[in-house]
């Protein structure tokens, strides 16, 4: 009978045994689903973060690349408008000139003035220096971005190499001939007729130093034009083509 009541005892506690271990294993099981639903959760609300950002940084750069196309045929156009004040400035040397066609000279020659090469860096930038160029996703897209603006930095780089050769070429017309005084913004100083005919008869002379100047600053500006013209050309289908592609990713998303 004691035998018997032992065995009884022992299989009371391996039951108890087995249900503390089915207790045990069964908050086990509750803690690793809390804890991958709580992953879970927070990888979607990640992604949905993410793709928001995304959104957003394509957003701007339509803004950006619509801003740079704009700019880009404004641009053109002044080249144009800049060509043809050349093409004016230079009939107007070649001719018979009177002290008043200096101050049409230099008119002309202020028409044919533009900027150096500005596009919008700001939201690249921000990508490329916090590292979240990888939001966005498609690769394609991801890469044309980059090379976009990977040229553009290399026609910056030539821009501001062009421009500075141009200045440098042009500093004899500035510094070495009396210029600066028969500008528009000079001409209430100093007045037609008040000047010495020395300052203005080169015109009329071919082989004066002054005239060679003038002509050179002529020369070194229409090439600076036409080839920043064709550079505004090359890289406006280029702009269009990126953008178009971002429309079409924004309709994806």
């Amino acid at each position: 009978m004691l035998f018997i009541l032992r065995q009884l005892r022992r299989l009371e506690i391996r039951k108890r045994s087995a249900q503390y271990f089915l207790y045990a294993f069964g908050e086990i099981v509750l803690i690793v689903m809390g804890i991958m639903i709580a992953m879970q959760i927070n990888s979607w609300s990640r992604y949905r973060s993410d793709r928001a950002l995304e959104r957003n940084f394509l957003h701007r750069f339509q803004i950006d690349l619509q801003d740079d196309l704009a700019n880009f045929g404004e641009e053109v156009e002044i080249c144009q408008r800049g060509l043809e004040a050349v093409k004016e400035a230079v009939a107007l040397l070649h001719s018979e000139n009177v002290e008043e066609d200096f101050y049409k000279l230099n008119l002309l020659y202020d028409l044919a003035y533009i900027d150096s090469f500005n596009p919008q860096y700001t939201t690249y930038e921000e990508l490329e220096s916090t590292g979240q160029l990888s939001l966005i996703r498609d690769e394609s897209l991801r890469l044309a971005i980059q090379k976009l603006y990977a040229y553009y930095n290399r026609m910056e780089v030539g821009f501001d190499h062009i421009f500075i050769w141009r200045k440098n070429t042009t500093n004899g017309y500035d510094s070495e001939t009396a210029n600066l005084q028969y500008t528009e913004w000079n001409r209430d100083i100093f007045p037609p007729k008040t000047r010495s005919e020395s300052e203005w008869a080169f015109l009329n002379d071919t082989e004066h130093p002054s005239f060679i100047k003038t002509e050179t600053a002529l020369a070194a500006t229409s090439f600076w034009l036409t080839w920043a013209s064709s550079d505004y050309e090359k890289i406006i289908p280029q702009t269009q083509a990126l953008r178009d592609q971002i429309d079409e990713a924004l309709e994806t998303l």
